[in-house]
This record gives C-alpha cells, structure tokens and sequence, in this order.
C-alpha cells in the first residue's frame, strides 16, 4: 500500500494531532518508502505515478479498467497491482455487516455494499491532502480515458466527509454454488438463492489495534461513531453510457480494510475527538 506526502513532504499520517496517525506501530518516514509507496502532492507527480490499465482477467466489460502503478514493486512475473493508499479519519458511521446494505431480494444483489463514512475531527491539515489526492487521481483517470479537451472539473463536494463503499457481490463467471454462509453472516441465508448468479467479493479486513500495540482481528460490531480508524482505499473505474453523448468514466471510491487505532472513549480521555 501507499501513503500520502503532504506538500512540505511529511506523510501525512504525521500530521494528526499527538501522533494518533501513527498508533499501528509503523515506523515509517519518507526516506524509508520506496516511490511507489509515495502519493505525489501535485497533479503533475500523479501523472507519472499512476496510470489506467486494461485489466485482461476482468469479465466485466465496464470495469475492466483499473489504476495501477506506473514503477510496481519488483515481481517475478508480469502483474497488474492497483493502487491503494492508507488513509485516516474518525468514523462517522459505517454498515460493515458481511452482507452491506442488501435487503435479501434477489433484484437488489447487485447495489449491495458495505459502506463507510469517514470525517475530520476539524483539523484541515492531514484532511486535505487526501481530497486533493483524490481528485488528482480522478483527473488522471478523466484525461487518459476521455482525453484533455472533455475533461471537466468535478461539482463541489463536502469535503469535511468521505464516503466508501466495497461491493457485496461480484458477478459469477462459471457453474460452482458456493456453500451458505455461516447464520451469523446470513442470520435468514438469503444468499443461497442468488449463489448461482452471484459470489462473494474479497472481504474487507476489519481489525483493532489492542494494548500491547498488535494488530487483532475483531468484528465490524465492535467499532463505533467517533473512532479514529485506519482504511485502506481503494479505487475502481466503472464505465457508463450516456444517452445521445460519449462514454463516462466514474472513479468509486472503495476500501479494503479498517483498523481501529483509537477507540471513542480512548479519544475523549485524550481530548482529541471533537
């Protein structure tokens, strides 16, 4: 994963108030990252950092294209990595249950997602970076697919919140019904009768940082509003056709795992959350 410079070329992640942005454990600096590792702060730095790719395994058409990183990490074989980037924030809610938003009708699997909201605790500095991140990205990905000339900048956003979403179900390509889900990720199995249409995405990794500093897994039930949260973001190009006009791209802005690094409580003790 990447994380995000600041334009005076801190991480961010230093600039949450008294070292909260660094609970993980992660010494990190820098100079200790390689430059795949470093989000760019300006759109010329993005430009060469990052790149759209056709994704040859993909078996939806309109989401064949995905961001990827123009100087991977060394592999042994040829291999697409997407990028993805560390980020912080407080929890403003969140449905992290295995099975997102779907309400068990069959016609609605395919909206289902889990969905997290992320804001800031009114402290701009390790904030805007990751708007301004994002919109760097989202202009790369404009201008590459639909060219400089019908590039248009995006409507305002409020940007003292971020909105997630990770997509529930992928659409199934061969002949295999997956087994139901254990009750307590479908207390009414409602999924047994979408198996043979729909599968499982990859799950997203939900964990808390305990006391003596490690990295547990823990239930999306033991999270709450106000918690500052370490996420992993992620991007995905869908493709939209337009009535009587060109092809739109749209970047959704998705993510791979949470981490508590600080609960509420621990929080207000420190007179942080506000």
């Amino acid at each position: 994963m990447s994380y995000l410079l600041a334009s005076d070329g801190r991480l961010v992640r230093d600039l949450w108030p008294k070292g909260i942005g660094n609970l993980d454990g992660a010494h990190l600096s820098p100079a200790s990252l390689e430059d795949w590792q470093k989000v760019p702060s300006t759109y010329p730095e993005i430009c060469s950092w990052a790149q759209v790719a056709r994704d040859p395994t993909c078996t939806e058409k309109r989401r064949e294209n995905i961001i990827v990183y123009c100087n991977p990490p060394p592999s042994d074989c040829p291999t697409l990595f997407p990028i993805s980037v560390r980020i912080q924030g407080f929890l403003e809610a969140c449905c992290l249950r295995p099975l997102g938003t779907w309400n068990g009708e069959p016609v609605t699997a395919q909206n289902a997602s889990q969905t997290l909201t992320l804001r800031t605790n009114g402290d701009d500095r390790p904030w805007s970076p990751i708007h301004s991140a994002i919109r760097h990205i989202r202009q790369l990905v404009q201008r590459q697919l639909r060219g400089d000339s019908l590039y248009e900048e995006p409507a305002k956003e409020n940007t003292a919140i971020l909105r997630l979403f990770h997509r529930v179900f992928v659409k199934r390509t061969d002949d295999h019904t997956a087994d139901p889900l254990p009750i307590a990720d479908d207390p009414a199995q409602f999924y047994p009768a979408v198996a043979h249409q729909w599968s499982l995405a990859d799950r997203v990794r939900i964990g808390r940082r305990a006391a003596n500093g490690k990295t547990i897994a823990c239930s999306h039930l033991g999270l709450s509003p106000g918690d500052f949260v370490d996420v992993g973001l992620t991007f995905e190009i869908v493709r939209h056709k337009q009535k009587d006009g060109p092809l739109a791209f749209k970047v959704h802005l998705g993510f791979s795992h949470v981490l508590q690094l600080a609960s509420i409580d621990d929080l207000k003790k420190a007179r942080i959350f506000k």
